[in-house]
């Protein structure tokens, strides 16, 4: 278990960076004009699991069968029965492992 989850901002930008990016090529707009941006965050309990087999299986005679495989998905884990994530979950929660932050509680 831990008490980590993915950085929800930059610290170093600000919570409006992203919305004044996206507007900030619009032409006869003040970003000023633009509304106060509230931002919330909602955790949900997430599992990235990594799983290798390496095996061989055989008989007196000899190998029958190898199995060297590695797979990886990321599982949602609330108090429900767990579900696979979809492929762009898990590729958000993988790729940004490093990136984790506490959570205060």
């Amino acid at each position: 278990m831990s008490d980590e989850t993915l950085r929800p901002t930059d610290p170093t930008r600000g919570i409006d960076t992203p919305v004044q990016e996206a507007f900030r090529d619009i032409d006869n707009l003040d970003q000023t004009t633009l509304p106060t941006l509230a931002a919330h965050a909602i955790f949900e309990p997430t599992v990235l699991i990594a799983a290798t087999v390496n095996t061989v299986f055989e008989t007196s005679v000899g190998v029958i069968h190898r199995i060297n495989d590695r797979t990886q998905f990321t599982l949602r884990v609330g108090r429900t029965q767990p579900r696979v994530m979809d492929s762009a979950v898990s590729s958000l929660v993988s790729g940004n492992l490093k990136q984790t932050v506490a959570i205060d509680e």
